[in-house]
C-alpha cells in the first residue's frame, strides 16, 4: 500500500482541522491577551486613589500630592551626575537621594511622584589582617 504525497498532505490537514475545530475538548488552556486574563482584567474602581500603591514606595517617601513635575529638559540635566575625569568616583553611583538620574522621557515625569531621601551611607568594613583566613581580594571569605 503506497502512500502518496498529495494523501499525506490532505490526511495531515484533515488532523489539523480536526484538532482546532475540537481544541477545547483536549483541555488545553486559552490563549489569552497580556493583562486581561480571569481575576486580573481592567478595574478602575478597585484603584486607591487617596494612597496609590507606587513601585519605588518602599524606598522613597512618597510626594505630599504625587503628580507631574515642572522640571523641563533644560533644567533636568541639574540631576546627572556629571564627574571629573580624575575623580575618584565613577558615574554608577550607589546610593541615589531621589530616583530620578536626569534622563526622564518625558521631562516632566521625573520629580512629582518621589519626594527625595536621607541617604545613609554604611561604614566601610574593616580590613582583614594578613593571616590564615582565605581571602577574596580586600574581604576575608567564609570557611566552608
Amino acid at each position: 500500500m503506497a502512500f502518496s504525497t498529495k494523501n499525506i498532505v490532505i490526511g495531515v490537514s484533515i488532523a489539523l482541522l480536526v484538532f482546532y475545530l475540537f481544541r477545547e475538548s483536549f483541555h488545553f488552556p486559552k490563549p489569552t491577551l497580556e493583562g486581561m486574563t480571569a481575576g486580573y482584567s481592567l478595574q478602575p474602581e478597585l484603584i486607591n486613589t487617596e494612597r496609590p500603591s507606587m513601585l519605588l514606595d518602599c524606598d522613597y517617601p512618597l510626594q505630599v500630592k504625587p503628580g507631574v513635575s515642572d522640571l523641563t529638559n533644560e533644567t533636568l540635566w541639574h540631576y546627572r551626575p556629571v564627574l571629573s575625569l580624575n575623580s575618584p568616583e565613577s558615574n554608577n553611583m550607589r546610593y541615589w537621594k531621589s530616583p530620578n538620574n536626569g534622563s526622564c522621557i518625558p521631562a516632566d515625569m521625573c520629580g512629582g511622584i518621589y519626594a527625595d531621601k536621607t541617604i545613609k551611607i554604611p561604614p566601610m568594613p574593616n580590613m582583614q589582617g594578613w593571616g590564615k583566613d582565605i581571602r577574596v581580594n580586600y574581604y576575608a571569605a567564609d570557611q566552608y
